[in-house]
């Protein structure tokens, strides 16, 4: 009797465990699977609300976001009161991610204390990295556009080669492919791979052509909405010289007689300001190295373009970072072309660059576009050549006075304005960078009614490649 009653004593101190364990690991799945279900439920809210919470990364959540873990909660495990449930927005997902801890103590056997169980669950939808778009396609696929350019495809890709995006891409036309085979976006060749990599995606107002699935990394959003707005909307066009004093753009006579400043010049070294009849290089007696002095140039009418093989349009670092004397010997026109990229990237690196331009494109009128001849107002390579630009930096700006007034321009390379806006009679001039030249550019190239066309070959490493 003894022996059993010390027994019993042992048996039910292991029945105690065994039941309160089991209870344990029962609750904890129980609280896993309310909690994923609640940060689900209320992930399913981010893109609508705009994020976790109001006031930015690791914030206090929105009250919706709360409010919805809470009833998928209550749905899932009525059990748990409100009060056990914390839901936070965790710092380091661009507030693109919600967070749901629940805790909970099991039921006791035999008086032993109840287990007590915490889980914690976190739910991502969106980018989860504080960037903004590579690429955004405003287009919302208008069929009366000329020149066929009705967004069907807004976005394509036509050649074997591999890209990768840092960050993401948006695509507002909403091309279906029962609008066109092309869809909304589409890659022709067979070979053709997109990687999007540090949690960009790409999103897609419309689909895909059918050829495409299976070439992107991750498979592209489709039917997404909203559709994004003009992001630089709001931003005002550069002021052209109008009189002594003026903190914008004097205008500038590249002409090689008389008192242009590219006389007898080759290279020639261009300053900021107002060029009226464009920027070209390789043009018949003209120059065929241009070399940039860091600012904003102000093509009025005429454009940019890259004229023949030997044509070289080169950003350089400000005068006091390289006079112009070392320019010219750096960047001289018997200098071979692999080592002109070389030393452009030595000189204008793309973290810390001195060598920032912003090209602003304007018509040649301010009724209409010269979309055709030699003059058209497009900025073009219509042949071989190099084009190395990096994007605007106002503290670099050679117009002292200008770093104030164009400040809201850093990081953009190209600016094509925005009027006169494309109509079903009239098309504003593409951006082609497609004609076989060595093209670098880093910055946003902005092209609120225009083709934005790259394409290029491959001329080095060390800050970019072909149209990079």
């Amino acid at each position: 009797m003894v022996m059993f009653a010390l027994s019993l004593v042992v048996l039910l101190a292991l029945g105690a465990l065994v039941y309160t364990g089991a209870q344990g690991l029962v609750l904890r799945r129980q609280l896993q699977n309310a909690g994923d279900a609640a940060a689900l439920a209320a992930a399913n809210l981010l893109l609508v609300e705009e994020g976790c919470s109001e006031a930015g990364n690791g914030g206090a959540p929105r009250a919706e976001i709360v409010a919805a873990a809470l009833a998928s909660v209550a749905i899932n495990l009525p059990s748990v009161p409100a009060s056990d449930v914390d839901v936070t927005c965790p710092a380091g997902w661009n507030n693109a991610a919600v967070k749901v801890d629940l805790h909970a103590t099991g039921a006791s056997y035999f008086s032993a204390a109840g287990v007590t169980a915490a889980t914690t669950s976190t739910a991502l939808n969106g980018q989860t990295v504080d960037q903004d778009y590579a690429v955004v396609l405003l287009d919302p696929f208008n069929a009366t556009w000329p020149n066929a350019r009705n967004g069907c495809p807004s976005f394509l890709v036509n050649g074997g080669i591999t890209l990768t995006f840092e960050k993401s891409v948006i695509v507002n036309s909403k091309c279906t492919r029962k609008d066109s085979n092309n869809g909304a976006m589409k890659a022709i060749n067979a070979s053709f791979r997109m990687s999007l990599i540090n949690g960009a995606l790409m999103r897609i107002a419309g689909e895909y052509s059918a050829n495409t699935s299976g070439k992107i990394t991750p498979v592209p959003i489709e039917n997404f909405r909203p559709l994004l707005s003009d992001p630089l909307a709001a931003i005002v066009e550069p002021k052209v010289y109008t009189a002594a004093g003026d903190a914008s753009l004097p205008t500038v006579d590249m002409g090689t007689s008389g008192s242009g400043i590219c006389r007898g010049q080759n290279p020639c070294i261009l300053t900021p300001g107002t060029y009226p009849g464009g920027i070209a290089a390789g043009s018949g007696s003209g120059p065929s190295t241009l070399l940039l002095r860091p600012g904003v140039y102000y093509l009025g009418g005429g454009g940019l373009k890259l004229k023949s093989g030997s044509a070289r349009i080169l950003a350089i670092p400000s005068a006091s970072v390289m006079t112009d004397a070392q320019a010219k010997v750096t960047f001289a026109t018997t200098v071979a072309d692999a080592d002109i990229v070389t030393a452009w990237q030595s000189n204008c690196p793309l973290s810390g660059s001195t060598c920032g331009v912003m090209v602003y494109n304007a018509p040649s009128s301010a009724s209409s576009w010269t979309t055709s001849g030699g003059n058209a107002d497009q900025i073009s390579n219509g042949s071989q050549g190099i084009l190395l630009l990096r994007a605007y930096n106002p503290d670099s700006d050679a117009i002292v006075g200008n770093r104030e007034t164009f400040k809201s321009y850093r990081n953009l390379v190209f600016w094509q304005a925005r009027t006169p806006a494309p109509d079903a009679t009239n098309a504003q001039p593409s951006i082609s960078m497609a004609g076989g030249a060595c093209v670098i550019l880093s910055g946003t190239v902005y092209a609120a009614g225009g083709l934005v066309d790259f394409g290029g070959s491959s001329c080095g490493s060390g800050g970019g490649g072909a149209a990079t």
